[in-house]
């Protein structure tokens, strides 16, 4: 009798020492995943801090704009700087580009490196601003005197880059001017009229946009 006594004690206590191991084990499974979890959270936080949102983007380029004001491409209203602008992400790399055109350079284009206003390029003689959006790239034109252009931009880690362009001169004669010496350029090297159409054809098959210009007089509170 003693002895079925002792095996049923036994039998207990191993019992009772096989459960308190598979708790143990559990709660320590459950805290694992529960710092996995917590881990994996932290670095999704961390892994994208230079992400801001496009109000915050528009708020830096605002600011520049009211506290810098000569040096962001403006046009002069009663005595006021006023600006005419639109946002565009050119280069589709989640952070949008300030396009302003102004009295001194016709267009000026700026982008964000952190929080600081940069910019980007400038047209002091011409107009006629389009975006190809899935390439990255915005075409303007120009003239001065007795020369005119056309440049294709491309824009990649906040710098600007010339992707084509054409340009040529202008001969004058008491009634009329004929253009010549027409230069043709990819990527800053020249390259033969049927180079450069080709090159510029295939851009075109995309449908360019322009941005419709905001007028704001940022000189006011």
């Amino acid at each position: 009798m003693k002895k079925r006594k002792i095996m049923y004690t036994v039998f207990y206590i191993f019992l009772i020492t096989i459960t308190c191991i598979i708790v143990d084990i559990n709660r320590k499974g459950i805290k694992n995943k529960r710092e996995k979890v917590l881990s994996a959270e932290n670095n999704s936080i961390t892994e994208a801090p230079g992400i801001i949102s496009e109000e915050q983007q528009h708020n830096y380029y605002f600011k520049a704009m009211k506290n810098e004001q000569e040096e962001i491409n403006y046009v002069k209203r009663n005595g006021k700087f006023a600006y005419k602008y639109c946002f565009y992400d050119i280069d589709k790399n989640g952070i949008d580009e300030l396009i302003v055109q102004g009295d001194y350079y016709n267009y000026a284009i700026y982008t964000l490196n952190g929080d600081k206003v940069e910019g980007l390029a400038w047209n002091k003689y011409g107009g006629n601003l389009k975006i190809y959006p899935t390439k990255g790239i915005f075409c303007w034109k120009g003239g001065h005197n007795n020369s005119e252009y056309i440049e294709y931009i491309g824009i990649k880690d906040t710098q600007a880059k010339e992707a084509a362009s054409k340009s040529w001169l202008y001969k004058f004669t008491e009634d009329s001017m004929h253009p010549y010496h027409y230069v043709y350029k990819i990527n800053g090297k020249k390259v033969t009229k049927k180079e450069y159409k080709k090159y510029v054809d295939a851009l075109k098959k995309e449908k360019a946009i322009t941005c419709l210009l905001y007028t704001s007089d940022a000189a006011d509170d």
